[in-house]
């Protein structure tokens, strides 16, 4: 939930910049996310009189709660991680993980496995597997 929570703050925002006043919109539009939201969370409104502090006031608003969902994803990611490894390890290094090798699995210097296989072509040894269909998310 947080996730799409997120992504719509970023939509919203990147919506109303297309509606802010010129000299803003100007210095908003061309920047990559991340230099964006910094920048929009740090806009400073002061009172609110006019278009341009609203539009600010809306801005910042907006990055400052991407930022919280940012951060509240992050540290939910962080301990889901932590108990997959604690509980399933074999879930963060399956071949659908995206991980190469599991730690306790490093390469030696003659291509073994820690456990003593022979290291085969890279798809056998722990690689993660060719790229296949891709599943659509909802």
């Amino acid at each position: 939930m947080r996730v799409k929570s997120r992504t719509q703050a970023m939509v919203t925002l990147k919506a109303l910049i297309v509606t802010v006043p010129d000299e803003l919109r100007e210095q908003l539009q061309s920047l990559p996310k991340m230099t964006l939201i910094d920048r929009c969370a740090g806009l400073r409104p002061g009172t609110v009189t006019s278009v341009l502090a609203s539009a600010k006031r809306s801005l910042r608003s907006l990055a400052r709660r991407w930022l919280a969902l940012d951060e509240e994803i992050k540290d939910h990611d962080r301990l889901l991680g932590g108990l997959t490894r604690q509980q399933a390890p074999d879930l963060m290094y399956g071949p659908m993980s995206g991980l190469r090798t599991r730690p306790d699995q490093a390469r030696g210097a003659e291509g073994q496995l820690a456990t003593g296989r022979a290291c085969r072509p890279p798809d056998s040894c722990g690689a993660a597997a060719p790229p296949g269909p891709r599943l659509l998310e909802s």
